[in-house]
């Protein structure tokens, strides 16, 4: 939860400064990153920008710190700073995770990106097949990806359908896309639900998850 996480921080903000720069008083997660980003404090903009993962919050946190060293705060331009480096470490861990069972992750990701909103839903998917087909389709080589092969074969409007099911059920395992339903929160993969159901294309929305979502004007 952002609750432990928030505290697996403060513990290693606490250790640094008592070990590295010799400082008793503790220094909070919520202290250290209190900078505005657009209306969102520091230390909140960075929990909704990870993966809920331990490894996670402590490379964008010490992103943050490198661009940091010396201040005594951290500031919105060392966190965003922070975060295109955050976003690079974490695409490339995700290719690396998952390469052998997607090995053009990279073209799932920009189809989606290239092609459909922040959030959308099943529909505005289907009815971008075409140019979400010819990303797939430029891969080097796609002989062992099973994916890009559906697409290639594919000469239905059933299979259509389908490939694109399949596409937005990758990006959820994967961890790019979010669901939701009829409140604001958004459903990542986890250990309780790893991948989509069949009836969550027509019941849910979809969204890029915010570490990856096409940039506003901050």
């Amino acid at each position: 939860t952002k609750d432990m996480l928030e505290e697996l921080v403060n513990k290693k903000l606490q250790y640094l400064f008592e070990y590295k720069y010799q400082r008793k008083t503790p220094v909070t997660f919520r202290q250290l990153f209190n900078c505005d980003i657009s209306g969102t404090r520091g230390y909140k903009y960075i929990l909704d920008k990870i993966f809920l993962r331990p490894r996670d919050i402590i490379n964008f946190v010490n992103f943050c710190l490198i661009n940091a060293d010396g201040k005594y705060t951290v500031s919105s331009e060392h966190i965003l700073s922070a975060e295109e480096k955050y976003r690079t470490y974490l695409l490339n861990a995700l290719k690396h995770e998952w390469l052998h069972l997607y090995p053009n992750i990279d073209l799932y990701i920009k189809a989606i990106r290239d092609n459909l909103n922040n959030s959308f839903i099943y529909d505005n998917a289907f009815q971008q097949y075409d140019e979400i087909q010819n990303c797939l389709l430029s891969a080097n080589s796609y002989d062992t990806d099973n994916l890009i092969q559906d697409f290639l074969s594919c000469d239905s409007e059933y299979c259509k359908k389908d490939n694109i099911k399949k596409l937005i059920n990758t990006a959820f395992i994967i961890g790019f896309l979010g669901k939701s339903g009829n409140t604001d929160s958004i459903v990542y993969s986890n250990a309780d639900v790893p991948e989509l159901d069949m009836l969550d294309y027509d019941d849910y929305s979809f969204h890029i998850h915010p570490i990856f979502a096409k940039r506003t004007n901050r």
